[in-house]
């Protein structure tokens, strides 16, 4: 589902300016832009430390012993 970030993005925005609550709809729009002001490098960074060995600890050895 190649389309799926376009869909949730237009999801977002139209429920946050049409359907939302004017009360909601401040702290919503800020928690959406919130994680575009965080650089592209932070986000790989943190997949290579952070997740990258809780993937080969945790989830690779499951998918090992279901696909074996």
């Amino acid at each position: 589902m190649p389309y799926a970030g376009i869909l949730t993005a237009i999801g977002m925005a139209v429920f946050i300016v049409r359907i939302a609550p004017r009360w909601m709809a401040g702290p919503l729009s800020f928690l959406v832009e919130l994680p575009a002001a965080i650089p592209s490098v932070a986000y790989g960074l943190w997949g290579c430390f952070v997740m990258s060995p809780r993937l080969q600890n945790d989830v690779e050895p499951l998918i090992y012993r279901i696909f074996q």
